[in-house]
């Protein structure tokens, strides 16, 4: 390992304290707003199998990573989707 491999690595991790904070400040505004307990009031409103909120949840996650990495999609949906 040289520095070359050290500058390589560098920015990628540089990134994600920021990131972590910044979900982190969002999940402190979702559950204030009481988004999720609101989202879960509005599925079970339609009382539709299981299978298909799951399914909705991946489709959600599939159109959210054509456009986003993995990391910040998951920290940002875990807040809405884990009530």
């Amino acid at each position: 390992m040289d520095g070359r491999d050290i500058v390589q690595v560098g920015p990628s991790r540089t990134v994600r304290p920021p990131r972590l904070i910044g979900a982190l400040m969002f999940a402190e505004f979702i559950n204030n707003t009481t988004m999720p307990a609101d989202l879960k009031r509005f599925v079970t409103r339609f009382e539709v199998n299981p299978l298909v909120v799951v399914l909705a949840i991946a489709a959600i996650y599939v159109v959210l990573g054509t456009a986003m990495e993995e990391l910040s999609m998951v920290l940002l949906t875990m807040p809405v989707f884990s009530r």
